[in-house]
């Protein structure tokens, strides 16, 4: 007789709500809010997610397993642009 009465549960997925992961991508980005954030070269890996927060209007991007900062940028009020840090191109430091 209750079976009438019962209704479907809606899925939702609990996550917490200030962690926030991206993939790293091959060209050393991930996307945030529409627009790129590079990253050191050498970050990226098959499958590898970085953490994401927002500070004080900053992007801090960290390793999740160290818990390190991995980069830091100015978060960007326009969509499609790349946010690049020069410190995040080659290293020319072991120049022949």
């Amino acid at each position: 007789m209750e079976q009438q009465y019962l209704r479907p549960v809606p899925f939702t997925k609990i996550e917490p709500a200030d962690i926030v992961t991206r993939l790293v991508r091959k060209d050393n980005t991930i996307l945030y809010n529409g627009s790129r954030y590079t990253v050191p070269i050498g970050t990226y890996g098959p499958g590898r997610e970085v953490e994401l927060r927002e500070l004080d209007g900053s992007l801090i991007i960290l390793d999740p397993v160290s818990d390190q900062i991995i980069a830091e940028h100015a978060l960007s009020p326009e969509k499609g642009a790349l946010i690049r840090n020069t410190n995040h191109l080659r290293d020319h430091s072991h120049q022949l």
